[in-house]
């Protein structure tokens, strides 16, 4: 692929042997300066293709911002960043993060190190560029993260703004796990012959991971998640329930029985969003309860097992649960507990889903 020694370097201690499906057929169109579309499903190495592809094109004698990926979430953003930062260690590419929800002073700052490559939610760029804080006149790629995620959240008009503001021409990459109207209108408003690689046409499709139902009466519910911790003791787990008041409550019962668990959910601050995902993603950080917020946020690629404390309402909910788990290629478990009041909703998402099987716990 024409990649230089020293990001290979960087890949290796990152422990990439070989390319996944997406990455082996994007990364040489983008390599070559083609505007790209990705179409693939969370969790298939979406950002190391377009991550590799930025840290090649970084021309380290040039001090001005070379590379703008945009994402939907903060927490997508800082996990971008954490990813282009291992990338691009060995060439000494330096990414920031700019996102709401932080102080715009710590961000200032940031700017002052004169970073190559910026990573921004679409608010908070914009805040910066009518301070005339940030100017993307030399920017020459363009990575629009997530984009169905970007548009649901309502950025489309942002992000045309952002890509009208960029006077020279530039290289634009789409990644995405689906592919509604509103994402092929912005690509074929502002991208030239895009080069389309589909590697999966629904974000739906979970057949790499093992999904098991559990039918328990609401009384045993506890009990059978106690089972099933103590089964799958030393692996990472994320736990999913329904509202955030009775996720921190499940939190609160579990440390009773000291076990070692943390809580998170959309009204916690950011500074300490950011450090329970530290937690999490370190070795230390075995066991969270997490609201739905979570879904869409959490981007960890060790998570052993998923369980759903709470059955989800809706097929898409359950899916962006268990996809935390099985990430890029490894294996992956989902864990469903269904009490009667489930089975209406559990009934119509397995009529979509023949993979879930159901166990009785032992």
């Amino acid at each position: 692929m024409k990649i230089s020694a020293v990001t290979l370097r960087s890949l290796k201690e990152m422990e990439y042997r070989f390319p996944s499906e997406i990455q082996e057929k994007v990364l040489p169109f983008a390599l070559e300066g083609y505007d790209v579309i990705g179409q693939a499903k969370s969790g298939s190495g979406k950002t190391a293709a377009f991550g590799i592809a930025i840290i090649e094109k970084i021309d380290l004698s040039n001090h001005e911002i070379q590379a703008l990926v945009l994402s939907p979430t903060r927490e997508l953003a800082i996990q971008v960043t954490e990813e282009l930062k291992r990338i691009g260690k060995y060439k000494g590419i330096k990414p920031i993060t700019i996102y709401g929800g932080q102080s715009i002073r710590i961000q200032q700052k940031r700017l002052r190190s004169n970073p190559r490559v910026i990573v921004c939610t679409p608010g908070r760029l914009l805040d910066f560029m009518r301070r005339g804080e940030i100017t993307l006149d030399n920017v020459n790629l363009v990575v629009i993260d997530e984009a169905d995620k970007m548009l649901e959240a309502g950025f489309l008009e942002d992000v045309e703004y952002i890509l009208r503001s960029i006077r020279n021409r530039k290289q634009i990459m789409l990644l995405s796990a689906t592919m509604p109207a509103e994402v092929i209108q912005l690509s074929k408003k502002y991208m030239i012959d895009p080069k389309i690689i589909r590697i999966s046409q629904d974000e739906l499709s979970v057949d790499h991971i093992d999904q098991i139902a559990y039918k328990v009466s609401g009384q045993d519910k506890f009990r059978a998640l106690l089972k099933i911790l103590r089964k799958e003791r030393g692996k990472k787990i994320l736990i999913f329930t329904n509202t955030k008041a009775f996720g921190r409550r499940l939190a609160d019962k579990l440390r009773q029985r000291r076990i070692r668990v943390s809580y998170m959910s959309g009204d916690l601050s950011q500074k300490r969003r950011e450090t329970i995902l530290s937690w999490f993603r370190s070795r230390g950080g075995k066991i969270l309860v997490a609201s739905d917020v979570a879904a869409r946020g959490i981007d960890i690629a060790d998570v052993n097992i998923v369980i759903n404390y709470d059955f989800p309402r809706f097929d898409r909910l359950y899916v962006h649960r268990i996809g935390r788990t099985g990430r890029f290629g490894r294996a992956g478990l989902a864990i469903s507990l269904i009490t009667q009041g489930d089975m209406r909703f559990f009934n119509k998402i397995r009529a979509k889903n023949q993979n879930i099987t159901i166990e009785r716990i032992s």
